[in-house]
């Protein structure tokens, strides 16, 4: 019998083989391959040996899975730099035009996917953005059908889209969701589209990010989306509504468009206009605080007058670390920068100052050499302004240019203090250019600013010229210290109370921005006697600026506004069906997602999340206290020593705070009700002191005092005793 049912089984396969075409009624030879089915007397019963296997059991009573898992199962997503979807999505198109107006860059970029896969799936884009960008409006469109982009505030793990896309329904207008997002490649834009089908989806991201005019010029720089093979390149278009000549990677971009992939950053440029002068701008836009204000002025494009400029290179053990390689390549660039007619005199500083070169002498006649080595100069293990500013200030006089170029670190102190005043008394117009990756230190920042000086933090630029990629950048940034002023003082008024913004330079401008709190409703800026009042602003600015005002927190959902609304939003089921009226797939059908949705996401593993652990010193706290003590007393007695001149009956007290940090003292105070010559002294005693490398800040305390020297004590011998002592001590 089971030779005979092995005839049948493939009789049967080649009647059903040949005659794949006919129809299963009326065709004889399927009626006569039924007659003998029903023949068998084996057929239906529970012992029939064909097809009998051991998991013919489990396959009755085994659960078929849910549309939603046999997808993701069988086709995973491909996680990319820029894209992550099942292997058939990827980007056909993608355009971004940059607008340029007020101070701010608003970008519209235009992405085009398609798929050739057989099931309609999700696509997750990382769309890669500068630093501080915030995310202003969402549209998606398939098929003539589009939905815009409204607010959801959702804060749970999931949200209403997250139900959407897993949700049958017969909605024809796909779905989308955008937020501003930050992981250890950046900052971004995260946008999820569905559905994707080979007709394709277009999905239109709208952000926005602050542009800062400095030299006369905007520059920002946007980062590479990612080395990913489902993206196209991008082509780019730049308007400039209040600019002239922008520019991408330097090439003109006005008439037309440029083209560049995406793995690889572009630098967007744009000139102030020769004929701008100074111009202020006043807009209030609806926030989250309820009513927020920007008020801007911008001076025009600089000139870069003759006259005596003073560089002095720091040249402190803290310059090491990233700055000292930068050094004498962006003095140089400094000097090339400087008019024929302009007079130039050197100089080298930490805790001592020295000139490098002769006298005063023409830019084009500084040596360049001696840049180079006046970085390595031994001169101690601080950077004392008051050091510089006792050799150079002599030589400077009212309206002379003293530019520091070092890495933004000051070691500060009572007499570094005074010396920043008695400079802003003589009129000298204080620069301070930092080379080094860090920013500026809060102490230099405050001593120059607070003598209505400059303070330029130029790492990147000086990075980039010194490795050879084009100087533009820091000849932007250089003109701020050499730009004449606009304004002496610049000026806001919101409700009663004035801000000071304090000095306007050519080429640059200030910017006040904030909340209008409470009763307080106007705001205004002055500028040459003619006040401009903040108003509504227009709609090709105010979304950019309300998006810039909260900061980006808002994510936007184009979604059925219904399902925003409700508040259950973000099922987490495994297993539908989902509440929504923005499904976008039929009944019975499937949707390959970009993602597995879940409640409980896995451990963190973004270097951001990890926690950090504490940063302490290379050197153990007791090793490195007894080593400073050795070298901190001996110049501190000698202080004393020298105070003292002599006087047996000299006695005084005080305390020594230092602050110690890349290598070098940062802070010195000395405290107690001493001399002042004593106290000049115990502050620069420590500046030959050869500070060891540990990570973040030490701060040590230490209590001096000096006793006084009493003289041998007197006895004194009475009469009666001395004829008693003279008694005894008479020989006999």
């Amino acid at each position: 019998m089971r030779i005979v049912a092995l005839v049948i089984s493939i009789v049967a396969s080649g009647l059903v083989a040949s005659g794949a075409s006919a129809q299963d009624a009326g065709t004889p030879e399927l009626d006569e391959f039924r007659r003998m089915v029903d023949a068998d007397p084996f057929t239906a019963e529970e012992s029939d040996p064909i097809g009998t296997s051991a998991g013919d059991a489990e396959m009755r009573t085994m659960r078929l899975p849910e549309p939603e898992e046999i997808v993701e199962e069988r086709i995973p997503p491909v996680s990319g730099d820029v894209l992550t979807a099942i292997p058939g999505v990827r980007e056909t198109e993608h355009r971004a035009e940059i607008e340029l107006r007020e101070g701010v860059a608003i970008v519209h970029e235009r992405i085009t996917l398609t798929s050739s896969a057989r099931v309609p799936a999700e696509a997750r884009y990382r769309l890669a953005v500068p630093e501080g960008a915030v995310l202003v409006a969402l549209e998606v469109c398939a098929a003539g059908a589009c939905r815009t982009g409204i607010a959801d505030r959702t804060t749970g793990p999931l949200g209403a889209y997250d139900d959407a896309a897993r949700a049958s329904g017969s909605s024809a207008a796909p779905i989308a969701h955008a937020t501003n997002a930050r992981d250890e490649r950046g900052d971004a834009i995260v946008v999820r589209a569905a559905p994707v089908r080979r007709a394709g989806l277009e999905v239109r991201v709208a952000w926005a990010v602050r542009t800062i005019v400095r030299g006369g010029r905007v520059r920002f720089l946007v980062p590479a989306r990612g080395n990913d093979a489902r993206v196209v390149d991008t082509r780019w278009t730049v308007r400039a509504i209040d600019l002239v000549a922008p520019s991408i990677d330097g090439v003109p971009i006005e008439t037309r468009e440029e083209t560049r992939p995406s793995s690889v950053p572009i630098a967007l440029g744009a000139t102030l206009p020769l004929t701008a002068g100074v111009r202020a701008t006043a807009s209030s836009v609806p926030c989250a605080a309820g009513r927020c204000a920007r008020l801007r002025v911008v001076a025009g494009r600089p000139s870069i007058a003759g006259g005596d400029v003073i560089v002095a290179i720091d040249a402190s053990p803290s310059t090491v670390a990233s700055a000292r390689g930068r050094i004498a390549p962006t003095v140089r660039t400094l000097l090339s920068m400087l008019p024929s007619g302009a007079r130039v005199r050197v100089v080298a500083f930490a805790a001592r100052a020295e000139e490098v070169g002769a006298s005063w002498v023409a830019p084009t006649a500084v040596d360049s050499g001696a840049l180079d080595l006046a970085v390595e100069r031994e001169l101690g293990s601080a950077t004392r302004f008051e050091a510089l500013w006792a050799l150079v200030g002599p030589w400077a006089r009212r309206g002379t240019r003293v530019v520091i170029v070092g890495d933004g670190g000051l070691t500060a102190s009572a007499t570094g203090a005074g010396a920043f005043a008695s400079a802003a008394r003589e009129g000298v117009i204080l620069a301070s250019v930092d080379v080094a990756d860090r920013a500026s230190t809060t102490a230099l920042r405050s001593a120059i600013e607070g003598a209505n000086g400059v303070v330029i933090d130029a790492g990147a630029e000086a990075q980039g010229a010194t490795a050879g990629r084009g100087s533009e950048p820091l000849v932007a940034r250089l003109t701020s210290a050499l730009a004449p002023v606009a304004m002496r003082a610049v000026s806001v008024r919101i409700g009663d109370t004035r801000h000071a913004l304090g000095v306007l330079r050519e080429g640059e401008e200030l910017v006040w921005e904030g909340p209008l709190s409470g009763a307080t409703t106007s705001a205004s800026i002055t500028v040459d006697g003619t006040t401009t009042r903040a108003s509504a602003a227009g709609a090709e600015i105010g979304p950019a600026l309300t998006a810039l005002a909260d900061r980006g927190a808002t994510a936007l959902a184009a979604i059925d506004a219904s399902d925003v609304a409700r508040g259950d939003a973000g099922s987490c089921r495994a297993r539908g069906p989902y509440a929504s009226n923005s499904g976008v797939v039929a009944r019975g059908e499937t949707i390959a997602l970009a993602h597995t949705r879940r409640c409980d996401p896995p451990p963190a593993t973004s270097a951001l999340d990890r926690p950090r652990r504490e940063h302490r010193s290379g050197v153990p706290a007791r090793v490195l206290l007894a080593s400073l003590r050795r070298r901190v007393i001996p110049p501190a007695r000698a202080c004393f020593r020298a105070d003292r001149a002599g006087r047996a009956s000299y006695q005084e007290r005080a305390e020594l705070r230092v602050e110690l940090a890349d290598r070098e003292i940062v802070a010195v105070q000395v405290g107690g009700a001493i001399e002042e010559a004593l106290r000049t002294c115990l502050e620069g005693a420590l500046d030959g002191l050869d500070v060891p490398g540990f990570d973040g800040r030490v701060i040590v305390t230490w209590p001096l005092y000096t006793a006084p020297t009493l003289p041998p004590p007197v006895l004194e011998l009475r009469s009666d005793v001395a004829d008693e002592v003279d008694r005894v001590a008479t020989p006999e």
